[in-house]
């Protein structure tokens, strides 16, 4: 893109009329450093629908600025072979926050880009998750009573549960020490472990339910010292919604649970 076109582009953005579902979609591809995936599996799913509409506005801005061949979403976002993914230009990127797109004036926005991919990213964890699931329950080589307690484990429950209960009495967060109301959930995230890590104790926290979400999407862990560690990534329409502030006393893990507490805080935390 010459300094001519992006010019114009510039001018058409201010005059084209962008849907709003448009302004979101381009809210995502600014904000995913990782890009949107190409493939032709991913294009039927969410992304894949965001990069159409991206699409749709690139064709709007192709004609003012006369280029006749190519992909709409060519002006907007290239493709890079090595990883095969949809990136947007830096050029579009500028355009953008010169525009004041990318900052508080589009708070709502933002509010909904966030919205949208905690979305994909639950339904593509239930994918991961059915998987999961059927190969255990397929399997040949595991005995009944071990397939139920490794789906139970899933859930915070069962040997599993038992197991956290030794090194957890109460809620990191609140302090909450009634065990009725605390969720068992798993540092190294379920799918990504062994079936032994699964239902490893040490792999495991008590904790009050609605940070038992905020825990599992990343936004919150903690260091080895068990001090609260909450993302700069965290919606502020949750910080509205729930205070995000440690009333517990800071107690250090154990040296068991530190490598899954590693893993959360290297792989699952947003900083």
């Amino acid at each position: 893109m010459n300094s001519s076109e992006q010019a114009a582009i510039l001018r058409a953005l201010r005059d084209v009329p962008v849907t709003r579902e448009e302004m979101v979609d381009l809210l995502r591809l600014y904000n995913s450093p990782s890009g949107f995936s190409c493939t032709p599996d991913a294009m039927n799913r969410p992304k894949g629908q965001a990069i159409r509409r991206c699409s749709s506005v690139g064709a709007r801005l192709r004609k003012v600025v006369g280029r006749k061949r190519g992909l709409g979403i060519g002006l907007i976002a290239y493709c890079d072979p090595a990883t095969a993914t949809w990136r947007m230009r830096p050029e579009f990127r500028a355009l953008m926050r010169e525009l004041g797109w990318t900052n508080g004036t589009a708070g709502t926005l933002v509010d909904e880009v966030d919205e949208l991919d905690d979305i994909e990213d639950i339904l593509a964890q239930a994918r991961v998750v059915a998987e999961e699931e059927d190969a255990i329950r397929n399997s040949e080589t595991i005995s009944e009573d071990f397939r139920e307690q490794l789906i139970c484990a899933r859930f915070g429950q069962g040997r599993f549960r038992q197991s956290v209960e030794k090194f957890e009495k109460s809620c990191r967060v609140t302090g909450l020490a009634d065990l009725s109301l605390l969720r068992a959930t798993h540092m190294k995230p379920w799918t990504a472990c062994s079936n032994s890590e699964r239902l490893d104790g040490a792999n495991g926290l008590l904790i009050a339910p609605h940070f038992h979400l905020l825990f599992s999407k990343g936004y919150i862990s903690f260091d080895q010292e068990g001090h609260l560690l909450v993302s700069r990534k965290l919606p502020e329409r949750m910080v509205r919604g729930w205070p995000v502030e440690q009333t517990a006393q800071p107690r250090p893990f154990f040296a068991a649970q530190l490598d899954y507490l590693g893993f959360h805080g290297s792989r699952v935390f947003k900083p």
